[in-house]
């Protein structure tokens, strides 16, 4: 699979950059988690968790609010300039994470948080539109599955070197550091030549987007090439998943001991 890399030298550039601003998007993970325990340390158990599953939510919820309008945006605009653009932005979103110290500016990290995701949304539409013009037809298919690969592998390697930092450098430490990844994934982009955006014969309309115009589009184009049942597997195989893992948790916990499903 990695032979890709070596034999599409733009396919190379344009993983790199999504390799470091994956990387990038979870290294401050347990930063962010660390900092909101400490600034709502008063809220009791029940209140941390809260605040816990907030930062989880606003992790995942900008890929459902953002995609019908970063996709459409990044099949009509430079997708090149939409990556610098978004890895600059989260750069500076995640600066401003160091002037984050007092509880009273609870919303403003999750505010930084959500528009750090929300970037990374649009990073990641402009990316998958830009990726089949940087390899061969034959390689596509191998470029698509280590791009998948590098999201899990990243968001695990990331959180996990964020923890690490942690301890030895503190949690502006890993902000200073995070920012950094976004400067590096912008470099590799701006070395990353792409062909013009093709013209599409509907332009981008605010109002499409938000009736999901877009993506009713693309729910009929599923339908012509048979694929709908393939996505549907996907969507309930994810969610099954989640509550898989969510029910192990209640299993061994608290809760499951009152149940009596929990060991001991």
């Amino acid at each position: 699979m990695f032979a890709i890399l070596q034999r599409n030298p733009a396919f190379r550039k344009l993983w790199y950059a999504h390799a470091v601003s994956r990387f990038g998007d979870w290294l401050n993970h347990t930063a962010v988690l660390t900092l909101i325990a400490s600034l709502g340390g008063t809220a009791g158990l029940a209140g941390t968790a809260t605040l816990f599953a907030i930062d989880v939510a606003l992790r995942f919820l900008p890929a459902a609010l953002i995609g019908p309008f970063s996709g459409p945006a990044a099949d009509r605009l430079p997708r090149g300039m939409l990556m610098v653009a978004a890895d600059l932005l989260r750069m500076g979103v995640v600066l401003a994470l160091c002037l984050v110290d007092e509880p009273g500016e609870l919303p403003l990290l999750y505010g930084l948080l959500l528009a750090q995701m929300a970037l990374g949304t649009v990073f990641e539409s402009a990316r998958a539109g830009a990726l089949p013009n940087t390899v061969s037809k034959d390689d596509l298919l191998g470029a698509m599955a280590l791009s998948a690969a590098t999201w899990s592998f990243m968001l695990a390697v990331g959180a996990f070197v964020g923890g690490m930092l942690l301890g030895w450098i503190g949690v502006r430490g890993v902000f200073l550091i995070d920012a950094a990844t976004y400067l590096f994934s912008a470099f590799f982009l701006t070395r990353l030549a792409l062909p013009k955006t093709e013209a599409q014969p509907e332009p981008f309309r605010l109002r499409d987007a938000i009736g999901f115009v877009e993506l009713r589009r693309a729910w009929a184009h599923l339908g012509q090439r048979g694929l709908r049942r393939i996505l549907f597997a996907k969507w309930t195989w994810g969610t099954g998943g989640g509550y898989l893992v969510m029910l192990a948790g209640v299993g061994s916990g608290p809760l499951g001991a009152h149940l009596g499903t929990g060991r001991g």
